[in-house]
């Protein structure tokens, strides 16, 4: 089950079963729908609805999904995300935040024992930082969190050496307050251009 927060009027909850037997891209059925009651029980949690309003939408998209429509709920109603970190805390036994790399997000998975329980996608805070030099694009990435991603874009079937390319960020990351040393710690790979 996917809650995405589309604005303060609207939420659309989505849902997806990865483990089913047919391949994935064969059409939904409703029987690929976790229990009612535990649909019914989320929305109540999350969305504040009462049992009946509940289960009044999970009726509508059974409905729809019969009709080979995909297994989406539009509500017109705003979904509290600390009712949801609320519930999921409550079903879990453990949660932990993904690695960042400086690419602005990370997730918050919980577990019960070692079964995903759910995850709280969450929007990090970044800085994307470019220079270009004779030619290539030097790009470093740094979010809130300390996620730092750097990335070289040389022009087609260029190489550039390894010294050159640390040198510019070493640069770059005196020039923004991170210290040079940290450059040494990255295990760079050298990708082709597709051009």
């Amino acid at each position: 089950m996917e809650i995405f927060f589309v604005d303060e009027d609207e939420t659309i909850i989505t849902f997806f079963n990865y483990s089913r037997p047919d391949p994935y891209f064969s059409p939904f059925k409703v029987e690929h729908l976790p229990d009612d009651g535990w649909i019914i029980d989320r929305m109540v949690a999350v969305s504040g609805f009462d049992e009946q309003t509940a289960r009044s939408h999970l009726q509508e998209m059974k409905a729809e999904i019969e009709t080979e429509s995909r297994p989406i709920m539009e509500v017109s109603r705003p979904a509290a995300p600390s009712a949801l970190y609320a519930d999921l805390q409550e079903m879990s036994t453990s949660s932990e935040f993904s690695l960042t790399y400086g690419e602005g997000s990370t997730a918050l998975m919980f577990y019960d024992e070692e079964r995903l329980a759910g995850k709280i996608n969450c929007v990090v805070p970044n800085h994307r930082i470019v220079h270009e030099i004779d030619g290539p694009t030097y790009t470093v990435k740094v979010d809130k969190l300390g996620g730092v991603d750097l990335y070289v874009e040389p022009a087609p079937g260029e190489r550039i050496p390894e010294e050159t390319y640390t040198a510019v960020f070493k640069t770059m990351f005196r020039d923004i307050g991170l210290p040079e040393a940290a450059v040494d710690e990255y295990e760079f790979t050298y990708s082709a251009s597709a051009w």
